[in-house]
């Protein structure tokens, strides 16, 4: 996950050479190109990762981030008969990326003696229509729980920005903070979802409780450590995003980080316990408690605190972490529902 994060970060290159916010347009058209090719990835992707070939997509991703960043430079920049491109040119590298990465690992799964991937590229264009309905009935609500999920920190970043520009440069800068380090908990949440998958569909049922419960202590432990540097250190660590003279925007941040370790650390428990729900086929719950605690508590309470606090970003983070608290609740109260609706038909069955 951070290495497809690393990956994605590379496509905004195009904003790092130039000052031109117009030029947006011109990189959506280069990139418009790819996202067949990316979606297609992210589903084979997802099926290999399922199938216990993690080191496969991980070497992809290894190989593709070095493979995205030359050619960006170069399209962006010209050289070697090619023009410069500039926006246009990250876009179009954005999407050769992208069937790099889809056609290479398509062709190592389809090389592979596992039968698994042979039936499965055997026959690809074959309409399964019963299938197809329960990965409709799955897929929406997963889609609409991550749109939700993502799009707080935007808006978040709407209900900052009329305090102004150093309030929401801190913000900023708590926001790549968090978003780099929780890649590790998203991470463990996939791997409880596959291991809590294969659990319940061998029946084997405490499988899934070691699935979520590892996971779990996993991500606690690397956000634990992650949460107690951004307490003990946080103007050493916005020194590394802000440099040494945004003395105003680090004073904010001084004050943000502690509350951001606590959002990290909540938000990682739900992420976890979140990938374990989604091996059990449990997306409509998840759903509405991410609706609830994130839009319902999380951002009405940030409004709230950043408008009565004399640190509007500390508010903020305050109000996100009340939300985030809200949610680890709910979604451990669900995984235990869930165990203990497992054990009770292995009682019966047994």
């Amino acid at each position: 996950m951070l290495i497809e994060k690393q990956n994605h970060d590379a496509t905004i290159l195009s904003s790092e050479f130039s000052p031109l916010p117009g030029q947006a347009p011109s990189y959506l058209v280069g990139a418009a190109f790819g996202l067949p090719a990316w979606v297609g990835y992210v589903a084979v992707r997802s099926f290999a990762i399922a199938a216990g070939r993690v080191k496969a997509t991980t070497a992809i991703m290894l190989a593709a981030v070095p493979f995205h960043l030359v050619l960006t430079y170069w399209l962006v920049f010209g050289g070697f008969g090619i023009p410069a491109l500039g926006a246009l040119g990250a876009g179009i590298a954005y999407s050769l990326a992208a069937f790099f990465a889809w056609s290479i690992l398509g062709v190592i799964l389809h090389k592979s003696p596992d039968d698994i991937f042979k039936r499965a590229f055997s026959r690809p264009y074959t309409w399964n229509w019963p299938y197809m309905k329960q990965i409709i009935c799955l897929g929406i609500p997963f889609m609409c729980r991550i749109v939700l999920a993502e799009g707080v920190l935007p808006v978040a970043g709407f209900i900052i920005a009329p305090f102004g520009s150093v309030a929401l440069a801190g913000y900023a800068v708590s926001v790549r903070i968090i978003d780099l380090l929780s890649m590790f908990s998203f991470g463990f949440s996939e791997a409880a979802g596959i291991r809590a998958g294969i659990g319940a569909g061998s029946k084997q049922h405490k499988l899934v409780g070691a699935a979520g419960w590892v996971a779990l202590q996993l991500s606690l432990m690397f956000n634990g450590l992650f949460g107690a540097a951004l307490i003990l250190f946080p103007n050493q660590i916005a020194v590394l995003f802000l440099g040494s003279e945004g003395l105003s925007t680090l004073q904010i941040t001084d004050f943000a980080l502690p509350l951001t370790a606590g959002v990290l650390l909540l938000g990682g428990i739900h992420n976890v316990i979140g990938g374990a729900l989604n091996g059990l086929q449990d997306a409509k719950a998840p759903l509405i408690a991410t609706a609830l605690c994130a839009w319902g508590v999380g951002l009405p309470l940030a409004f709230l605190l950043s408008h009565s606090m004399s640190l509007p970003v500390s508010g903020l983070w305050a109000g996100l972490l009340g939300g985030d608290l809200v949610a680890a609740a709910i979604y451990l109260f669900l995984f235990i529902r869930w165990l203990h609706k497992l054990q009770r038909h292995s009682t019966a069955e047994s």
